[in-house]
């Protein structure tokens, strides 16, 4: 009888570590899984992303350009080291469910006692259980891939329809006086002129302004005018040309203050300007030119600095 307990104490301490060993087996969790998936993305990004450069090349933004060409054999190369990495992780030992059966074989002959059939039932539902939770580890997986593709593709799908007008490097448009109005105004060379938010962000169709908030800069060269940096836009048609006028809250323009026209789909290096503030034309003996009432102008931008909190603008399409 002793014999007998000594040798069923053995066999279910083995049964006990090989049970240990089939738990932790992949998939142990369900970040074992993310994990796992994680290189085999990195390696379809690293893919996908030159084909997205031809957006890159028809918006002029080089910097955009470069990183698709750049980043993607960097992300090819992490993600086959991590892949290569993870297979150990997720190698499994086929041989262990035999081995646990022969394991079992060995002590079935004991059932005729309670303890030792009470001990099997326990460890086959133990089995069961185990796999139905790295079943469910699993199915929990392939949700979580479902949902992370499907955005995955509807943002890239909408990569097409984010047409930018942007500066290619944020920060060339600043304040600018020749005439010691940045002075008489109280502006920083670098700090905006005035921050706007758009009254709607409709625009026609589908067509929407992105920017919660687009910064305008005072350009006072020769005469009076505005610049801003960048404005962007979701489903945009190629070339659209946009006007832009700065309004009061209830969409009334601002007299004197002028328009901005620009197209999409080309870069801005140095910014858009605006219209001259209060322009006339004076005929001369070279012909017609273009000149702005600088008194009138400096007045306007007196209402629009003072008045910014209460100022809006608005979009609509010429074309």
């Amino acid at each position: 009888m002793d014999k007998n307990k000594e040798y069923f104490q053995t066999k279910s301490m083995e049964l006990e570590n090989l049970l240990k060993e089939y738990k932790n087996q992949y998939p142990k969790n369900v970040g074992a899984l993310v994990r796992n998936f994680f290189p085999i993305f990195i390696i379809i990004l690293s893919i996908i992303a030159p084909l997205l450069s031809v957006f890159a090349i028809v918006s002029l933004s080089m910097g955009l350009l470069m990183m698709l060409v750049t980043v993607p054999p960097i992300l090819l190369s992490f993600g086959v080291s991590l892949l290569l990495k993870n297979k150990r992780e997720k190698k499994a030992d086929k041989a262990l469910l035999p081995r646990i059966a022969a394991l079992k074989q060995q002590i079935e002959s004991y059932t005729e006692y309670p303890d030792v059939k009470n001990y099997l039932d326990k460890f086959n539902n133990q089995i069961t259980e185990t796999d139905a939770t790295k079943k469910k580890y699993r199915k929990t997986f392939r949700k979580i891939l479902l949902v992370f593709f499907t955005i995955f593709i509807l943002v890239a799908a909408g990569i097409p329809a984010l047409v930018i007008v942007r500066d290619s490097t944020y920060g060339k448009v600043k304040n600018e006086s020749s005439n010691g109005n940045m002075e008489v105004l109280g502006l920083e060379t670098r700090k905006p002129f005035l921050s706007l938010t758009p009254l709607n962000k409709k625009v026609y169709g589908d067509c929407t302004i992105a920017s919660d908030t687009v910064h305008f800069f005072l350009y006072d060269i020769a005469n009076i005018s505005l610049k801003f940096s960048e404005i962007e836009f979701e489903n945009a048609e190629h070339e659209d040309v946009f006007r832009l006028i700065i309004t009061d809250k209830d969409g009334v323009p601002v007299a004197g203050c002028g328009k901005f026209v620009f197209k999409t789909m080309i870069g801005q290096a140095t910014g858009v300007e605006s219209e001259y503030f209060y322009p006339y034309n004076e005929t001369t003996d070279e012909g017609i030119k273009l000149y702005a009432n600088q008194f009138k102008a400096l007045e306007t931008c007196r209402y629009l600095r003072d008045h910014a909190k209460d100022l809006r603008f608005i979009v609509d399409k010429l074309n």
